[in-house]
């Protein structure tokens, strides 16, 4: 396979990854919405109460976008997307495997820190690399609302089948093995597609201040 075509394949791959991610991220962070059904049986705690314990995983789900897009620009977006998998998974067995109320709560602050991670990182790597950016902006975000329209429905099923803890241990599984097989698929940074702008760069015309340089797109 020549060069080309096998950048080609792997951006195709990364960017399938980046949807998936997308699709997970709005799922998880909507997991407790539905759980809480069963939980106010369990613990005998009215909804109201139950659902402020994820008010903390939101506000980590806003906050801690900074620092993952900070990461993703000085370290690595692949390595911050696996992070994003790995911590993802961790977070939702802690919360799953919770012996009171109080451990889910931090549990599920856990999960919005690496939940976090996905808009400014992989929105960052879906314009590196697409190359019909529209479109392919418009299909993730087809991808994020399928996560967040499916998270109730599936969540009532596996509550209903396994029980609540079982609502958190599945798409913990999910996502750790998708954290196992990304880096394996995606070994190495994908060549940029022409038009892309990885920096901003300044220049200097005939002596005159330096003037921003912008990327074609």
């Amino acid at each position: 396979m020549n060069p080309a075509a096998t950048n080609e394949r792997a951006r195709r791959i990364s960017i399938a990854f980046i949807n998936w991610a997308h699709a997970i991220d709005h799922y998880v962070m909507l997991i407790l919405a539905t759980v809480v059904i069963e939980l106010a049986t369990v613990y005998d705690w009215t909804f109201a109460e139950l659902i402020a314990l994820g008010t903390p995983s939101f506000i980590a789900f806003g906050v801690f976008s900074l620092p993952a897009g900070w990461l993703g620009d000085r370290w690595s977006r692949r390595n911050m997307m696996t992070l994003f998998y790995l911590g993802c998974g961790c977070s939702l067995a802690i919360a799953a495997a919770s012996p009171d109320l109080i451990t889910l709560a931090g549990a599920l602050s856990l999960l919005g820190v690496f939940a976090a991670i996905y808009h400014p990182v992989g929105t960052a790597m879906l314009i590196e690399q697409a190359t019909s950016r529209g479109r392919s902006l418009a299909f993730n975000g087809v991808c994020g609302n399928l996560g967040v329209a499916l998270a109730a429905g599936i969540t009532a099923v596996l509550v209903y089948g396994l029980g609540w803890r079982g609502a958190f241990y599945v798409p913990a599984a999910i996502c750790l093995a998708t954290g196992a097989v990304y880096p394996w698929w995606c070994p190495m940074t994908v060549t940029r597609v022409p038009g892309a702008c990885p920096r901003p760069r300044w220049r200097s015309h005939h002596g005159s201040r330096p003037r921003w340089s912008a990327c074609s797109s």
